[in-house]
């Protein structure tokens, strides 16, 4: 318990000094040696025998942007169990021991700073004081809410909405609302370094919000995805049948090395294929790839595009450039109908996906 008294000094190489009060309400302050000056920073808060919550205000621009995460001085994980950051948007929260895994640490180049670590904030828990707010964050995760929540507030993405509840009343429409949303909740904005766009969802209940997978547990693969998965093995795998296996048809092991499985339209009618195509849904994955293909170029990170079929093409960056690559192939479920010879068989995206971003010391995803 923090029952001491007077002031805790922490001294660096610097002299810079993190001054904490030993009597309530425990605050915490920071002497920036090579200014001469004062900084308030938080203040430490016991909420029970035994845990002490470091608490501060922030602005929530203030976000270190180049990773969406937070800052905190290294020495203070030592006196806290829990974390809590508040802005006027809302509460950040992490625990003091998932904040010390999930931390990378910060080089500042007059070093003016104590040591800081920042913890990126797909790994806090985010609590929105605007519930329509809450509710869009829990659908896309932090960096994707961050990035394009101001898509929602476009006419056009209010249409869709109303149209698709319109049409939920009426019919049964896959993926489930909660669903509908999964590509961008299984891969961050700042992970993604290749999208695969898909048409619409699957019509027969086995869509879950991934462009051709298929929920866990579904055993009929649908044609497009057991194509997809027989040019992993030739492409990628070269033919190597040990590895057969493990290409589960659930796809959250692509997203989650950062693949964005995006359908150009994001839901449908039970047992009606592409019936959802007139909603809109096509502006928004546009408007979703013009802002990832700002960021990389920004970042000079590299992107690669596999698109497959006619309607994905249709979606193409309108040029490629040294940090983007377009791979374009017919649709998989061309060669049902084409007896294998429809041209998606031996394009080889996955191969060529990975030398591109290897070019880059991005590391490969394993397909």
């Amino acid at each position: 318990m923090i029952q001491q008294s007077d002031v805790l000094e922490i001294v660096d190489n610097y002299n810079n000094k993190l001054l904490i009060n030993k009597t309530s309400p425990y605050s915490i302050k920071l002497h920036q040696g090579n200014e001469n000056r004062i900084r308030d920073l938080g203040f430490l808060v016991q909420t029970t025998p035994e845990t002490v919550v470091y608490k501060k205000h922030e602005k929530e621009l203030d976000i270190y942007r180049k990773t969406k995460a937070w800052s905190i001085h290294a020495r203070i994980l030592d006196f806290a169990n829990e974390i809590e950051y508040e802005t006027s948007n809302a509460i950040y929260r992490i625990t003091t021991q998932e904040a010390k895994i999930r931390s990378g640490r910060m080089v500042y180049k007059n070093a003016s700073y104590t040591s800081k670590v920042y913890i990126p904030i797909k790994y806090w828990k985010v609590e929105y004081k605007n519930p329509s707010n809450q509710k869009l964050y829990e659908y896309l995760g932090y960096e994707w809410y961050s990035e394009i929540r101001d898509l929602f507030d476009k006419d056009y993405m209010k249409s869709i909405g109303q149209s698709v509840t319109a049409l939920r009343s009426k019919n049964c429409v896959f993926p489930v609302k909660e669903e509908v949303f999964n590509a961008f909740r299984h891969c961050g904005f700042l992970d993604t370094n290749v999208v695969i766009i898909g048409q619409d969802p699957y019509h027969d209940g086995s869509a879950h919000g991934l462009a051709f997978s298929i929920r866990e547990g579904q055993t009929k693969v649908p044609p497009s995805l057991r194509n997809i998965l027989k040019e992993v093995q030739d492409d990628y795998y070269s033919g190597n049948f040990a590895f057969k296996s493990a290409h589960s048809p659930t796809l959250t092991r692509w997203s989650e090395q950062g693949v964005l499985l995006l359908n150009k339209t994001l839901t449908v009618n039970k047992g009606e294929a592409n019936s959802h195509s007139n909603l809109g849904w096509g502006k928004f994955t546009q408007d979703v790839i013009n802002k990832l293909i700002v960021c990389k170029k920004a970042s000079k990170k590299p992107i690669v595009f596999i698109l497959w079929g006619k309607e994905a093409q249709k979606l193409a960056p309108k040029q490629e450039s040294d940090y983007i690559k377009v791979i374009k192939a017919p649709h998989p479920a061309a060669e049902v109908y084409a007896g294998g010879k429809a041209g998606f068989f031996g394009s080889k995206p996955f191969t060529q996906c990975n030398e591109f971003l290897e070019k880059f010391r991005t590391q490969e995803i394993v397909w």
